[in-house]
């Protein structure tokens, strides 16, 4: 969790107050919700069965989106509820340039494991939606790491 700290710190200082909550989500298992002045990260509690880098690579996948959304404001905000509704190819580019960055900052093996956990544990995404087709697959994640 140090390397966390440290890439919290030096890449994310603008998020003064992250607010972290445990809720049971539908799509996926962590999720932010941006309102100006505040930035909330909602967690699905089956995160608590995570390995430690899994939990990491989430957490700053979310960091990435939060900063996303302070940058672009309101309108950016906007935007996005709109055209993910409509044109699921600009999301797509989204979540996996959000990915990318991930890597960037050293988190690719989290990612990877990420893959490996879900096959070993499918009974923890019962009932989940599945939107893997928005995100980088495991073969184009092992090329970048």
């Amino acid at each position: 969790m140090k390397k966390l700290k440290e890439i919290i710190h030096k890449h994310f200082k603008e998020l003064k107050v992250i607010r972290i909550k445990f809720k049971t989500l539908k799509v996926g298992v962590m999720e932010v919700k941006y309102i100006p002045f505040r930035n909330d990260i909602y967690i699905d509690p089956i995160v608590k069965q995570f390995p430690k880098d899994v939990l990491e690579y989430l957490v700053i996948h979310e960091l990435i989106h939060l900063k996303q959304l302070r940058k672009g404001g309101l309108y950016f905000v906007f935007m996005i509820a709109l055209v993910s509704v409509f044109h699921k190819g600009w999301l797509r580019k989204i979540e996996r340039e959000t990915e990318k960055q991930c890597i960037e900052l050293g988190f690719g093996r989290g990612l990877l494991n990420y893959f490996i956990f879900r096959k070993e544990h499918p009974e923890l995404f019962e009932g989940k939606k599945n939107n893997d087709n928005l995100y980088l697959t495991q073969e184009e994640v092992k090329q970048l790491i």
